[in-house]
């Protein structure tokens, strides 16, 4: 099955999409690629950054 990503709009396989229970077709909206670019993004931002810091310390305990 062939589906287009919503960041890059691409076409591509669905083996290049991330599983999604809650969308109609089963996979995420962002192909895997545009997601990695979206995730390091926003992980550099002051959010993201306090975001890993929380959850850094929920694993610790």
């Amino acid at each position: 099955m062939r589906k287009k990503c919503s960041k890059c709009r691409k076409t591509k396989d669905s083996s290049n999409f991330s599983r999604n229970a809650s969308n109609a077709d089963g996979h995420d909206h962002y192909c895997k690629n545009c997601n990695r670019r979206r995730m390091y993004a926003y992980f550099r931002t002051k959010k993201g950054k306090a975001a890993m810091r929380r959850a850094s310390t929920k694993r610790k305990k």
